[in-house]
């Protein structure tokens, strides 16, 4: 069951947690710009985000309407293909924008 607050002990300062949130955010980028490295491979990757926690209890229509609102204010918006959504839980793909 999700909760509003984080239980496995690794939330971020901004209100999310990489267990405990319902959606993750993974936009594919067209080229390495806004890539970060990897800290154990020093290969370059896609960036992640998490919903915040205090919106777990929402349905994922309204956190993934919300989370692309804000990221597409993000100057990585214009640098994406695709931004994929998926839930935390199961890692199931839940949903696909295409960016440009």
């Amino acid at each position: 069951m999700l909760r509003k607050k984080c239980i496995c002990g690794e939330k971020n300062s901004n209100g999310s947690c990489k267990n405990c949130s319902k959606i993750k955010m993974i936009p594919l980028l067209k080229n390495d710009e806004f890539k970060i490295n990897h800290s154990g491979t020093g290969k370059l990757i896609n960036p992640v985000f998490y919903s915040y926690l205090k919106q777990n209890h929402k349905s994922n229509e309204v956190i993934i309407t919300g989370m692309l609102n804000r990221f597409q204010k993000q100057p990585i918006y214009k640098a994406s293909r695709y931004i994929d959504f998926y839930d935390n839980q199961t890692k199931t793909l839940i949903h696909r924008h295409e960016a440009y």
